[in-house]
């Protein structure tokens, strides 16, 4: 890059819902985002608690494919925004590149397989740990409840 222009930006589209952006690829400070639109939504309590529980599940697998195992920087979590006055939310995980040692098409690999990796999480809740938890999250301030043991 010169000294006159700006940072390259790179944008990658992958299925419809999905994006991939970050900095200068050169740069150490590169980072992507993957994020997976889930739809519009209302306000409430209730998805509130729904937000929490996912972020909650995304936090083990996420930090086991993107922390521990390449030692990259990383948010996973759900997120809700308003975009031209509608309001959607969404599941993203953002990860450093550390482009020295990853590149940006290696760590996309990782982070779609850590949302295949919470997705098998989800799937496998027994009805009893849905329930313990889904109640959980409904009355916070009645309950105190161990989450990661209901995860096990």
């Amino acid at each position: 890059k010169s000294a006159t222009s700006g940072p390259k930006i790179r944008n990658h589209e992958i299925p419809v819902a999905c994006k991939v952006a970050g900095m200068d690829p050169n740069s150490e400070m590169t980072f992507c985002s993957l994020t997976w639109v889930l739809g519009k939504f209302q306000s409430s309590r209730r998805l509130s608690a729904l937000a929490t529980f996912v972020s909650s599940m995304m936090h083990q697998p996420a930090f086991d494919y993107l922390r521990t195992k390449k030692a990259l920087g990383y948010i996973a979590g759900s997120r809700e925004w308003s975009r031209s006055g509608v309001k959607e939310w969404a599941i993203a995980i953002e990860c450093n590149t550390n482009v020295n040692r990853v590149s940006v098409e290696e760590v996309e690999a990782l982070m779609t397989k850590c949302a295949a990796l919470m997705l098998k999480q989800f799937e496998a809740l027994t009805d009893e740990q849905f329930k313990v938890l889904n109640l959980y999250f409904s009355n916070r301030e009645k309950f105190d409840l161990d989450i990661q043991s209901c995860l096990r």
